[in-house]
């Protein structure tokens, strides 16, 4: 597998570099042991940039518009480095005014309008041009690469507003060249790449008056403020060291599109329609559409179990499809503790939709229809809800318990289920919270003391519940810890501590199940131990077991594909899934050879938990392989992971025997 482009010793040439989004790019590539020749006018602070920057830096005063200014530069570059590896072109002008005032009947400056298309693409390209010369001379690594062109353009080429006139086509000019350049330089190695970036407080936007640059941060849903230059700096960073990055531009705020939810859906369901029929769960990240280029991320198709076990294709343009539009938020949790305690933190609060929990919902394999079913009980709940059914007719109190043996992914289908529920509910509640009780942060080492934080913990909930366009997830995790069965911690007539707990968490989930807009999620590995009254409150009470063979396979194949994607296992090989097992009736040949192999080591993994399965393509590559890549037909990669069953059997006899 080829690596990726070491920044380490490369010789890069930074245009507008003295400033804004340049200034942080050299910044960036200097940090990463890079060499640079920093570009930008003789009347710029580039000359101090590049002290400051240190000996592998050096300014070189430059008109990109001039090609006697950028033929010096180069020259400087070949003399003090020998070479030149990446061109990331920043330098930039704008204007602000509308094709016609009126009001002064005055129409746009003519001079203005050149100048502007003559430094943003003219400059650009007499950059590229002559740069390439230069660059073409490298020699090139063991897949022909030679060096990469990095251009910026602005999302102003694709959505301009009043008074960019100028300064969107000088930038629709830039994206409009990225392809035929790429399409050029291909054959000698060549990439070339831009970025198209929003809104970044750079020196462009630094003389409009505050209220403007507020007006203009408020614009953007998340996070609602201006880009930082570093920002795009590690974008830059990411385009130079990955080789596959060619001919593209990329929107480098497309998280934070704020195109209309109604026009993407009609997008999506077009370009549904248009694929005709599925076969299953699938994702797309690339898209002839450009305006789902522009906005979308990708489109997952999911939750097709129940048509896959009817042995039914899906036809896209008659099926009741659903779509959900949505943003993933990257924010990690928050703690909650509870401020003149003496605890550790008893919360950690996390944002939905949320990154960290995407693919959960379609990685989690169960026997049975759990998740529709958990779904189905989720969104019930909530319709309920809305429709202000009397709770004291017919009751129901928020609550799901799952139980079952450690491993098995009850925690994880939880907070997969918040995320699911979030996603779908999009439409009703603007966003959604994550809490996730610390248990053991609620004991106190005082006495009596664990059922006041337990009922302070509860009012902060609270406190979150009652913003109404809120949907709020409350996560317990091994609830054993907080609902102890009370009839084995008596102690004589006193109550334990244990209990006030007990009856302090019931107290406050009967209260709270008055809302709308809040679900208790819990988990348990011993039942046994919950007390009663908490499990009567339970509404679903699901036992999630250990996986059956098929179970296996699934889980065993979405491990080797994902080995695949990567490149640790390569080249990439047929694997068929366990429906084209099936509809071959087992029978071996070349194309289901590996399958069925991987099929039998699922039989013999039965009874091991779903973490311990997915540990074991890990170990089988830890304890066996030495190189970074295996194939799965010269190598028993596959018999290294019986080898890896074999011994986790037996550490397993050992610890329960010894």
């Amino acid at each position: 597998m080829a690596s990726a482009i070491s920044l380490k010793g490369l010789v890069g040439l930074v245009t507008g570099g003295a400033s804004g989004l340049g200034r942080a790019v050299a910044e960036r590539l200097i940090q990463q042991g890079s060499r640079v020749v920093l570009c930008d006018l003789p009347t710029s602070q580039g000359n101090e940039v590049a002290r400051t920057l240190g000996e592998n830096c050096v300014f070189a005063p430059t008109d990109v518009t001039s090609e006697g200014d950028v033929d010096n530069t180069l020259n400087l570059t070949k003399e003090k480095f020998g070479q030149l590896d990446a061109v990331v072109n920043c330098a930039g002008i704008g204007v602000a005014f509308k094709v016609y005032n009126f009001k002064k009947d005055l129409p746009h400056s003519y001079e203005d309008f050149k100048r502007v298309l003559m430094v943003n693409t003219a400059g650009t390209f007499n950059v590229i041009r002559l740069a390439v010369g230069l660059m073409g001379k490298n020699q090139p690594n063991n897949d022909g690469h030679r060096g990469v062109v990095v251009n910026t353009a602005s999302v102003a080429a694709f959505d301009g507003q009043m008074g960019q006139v100028a300064y969107s086509a000088s930038k629709g000019a830039i994206v409009g060249m990225t392809l035929p350049l790429a399409r050029d330089l291909a054959s000698q190695g060549i990439r070339c790449m831009t970025i198209a970036p929003g809104l970044y407080d750079t020196p462009l936007l630094a003389g409009l008056p505050e209220k403007v640059r507020k007006y203009l941060a408020d614009t953007v849903p998340f996070p609602s403020r201006l880009g930082y230059p570093e920002e795009y700096a590690q974008l830059v960073q990411a385009i130079i060291e990955n080789p596959m990055l060619n001919g593209e531009v990329i929107l480098a705020l497309k998280p934070e599109s704020t195109v209309r939810k109604s026009f993407i859906k009609e997008q999506v369901f077009a370009y549904l329609s248009r694929q005709k029929v599925a076969y299953g769960n699938f994702e797309v990240v690339d898209f002839e559409n450009t305006e789902l280029q522009k906005h979308v991320k990708s489109i997952a198709l999911c939750d097709t179990d129940l048509k896959l076990r009817e042995r039914k294709s899906i036809d896209l343009q008659d099926s009741n499809l659903k779509v959900y539009v949505f943003h993933l938020l990257d924010d990690g949790p928050s703690d909650e503790d509870l401020g003149d305690c003496d605890n550790c933190s008893v919360a950690q609060m996390w944002s939905l939709p949320n990154s960290a929990f995407c693919g959960i919902w379609e990685h989690l394999v169960f026997d049975e229809e759990i998740k529709g079913r958990l779904l189905s009980y989720a969104m019930t709940t909530l319709l309920f809800s809305d429709q202000k059914v009397n709770c004291n007719i017919i009751s129901w109190n928020r609550v799901i318990l799952l139980h079952g043996p450690p491993g098995t992914g009850k925690t994880s289908l939880c907070k997969a289920l918040a995320q699911k529920i979030c996603i779908q509910m999009s439409d009703r509640y603007s966003y959604g919270y994550l809490i996730e009780l610390n248990s053991h942060g609620l004991f106190s080492k005082w006495f009596s003391e664990s059922g006041k934080l337990v009922v302070k913990m509860f009012e902060k909930i609270e406190e979150i519940i009652l913003d109404n366009d809120a949907l709020v997830f409350v996560l317990m995790d091994e609830v054993e810890s907080l609902t102890a069965a009370r009839k084995s911690s008596l102690n004589g007539n006193e109550p334990s501590d244990a209990i006030r707990v007990v009856n302090a968490l019931l107290t406050k989930i009967d209260h709270i199940k008055k809302y709308p807009n809040v679900m208790i999620l819990t988990t348990s590995n011993i039942t046994g131990a919950i007390d009663l009254a908490f499990v009567d409150r339970a509404d679903i009470k699901q036992y999630i077991g250990l996986p059956s063979p098929k179970a296996i396979f699934q889980i065993y194949h979405s491990c080797i594909t994902e080995l695949m994607r990567t490149g640790i296992i390569s080249p990439v090989q047929l694997m068929l899934d366990i429906r084209a097992l099936e509809i071959t009736s087992y029978a071996e040949n070349d194309a289901t050879r590996l399958s069925l192999q991987l099929l039998r080591i699922s039989e013999e993994s039965y009874g091991l938990s779903g973490r311990t399965l997915r540990k074991m393509p890990f170990m089988a590559h830890a304890m066996f392989i030495r190189a970074s890549t295996v194939t799965l037909e010269d190598t028993p990669f596959l018999t290294w992971m019986i080898s890896v069953l074999l011994s986790f059997y037996t550490a397993f006899f050992h610890l329960t025997f010894s």
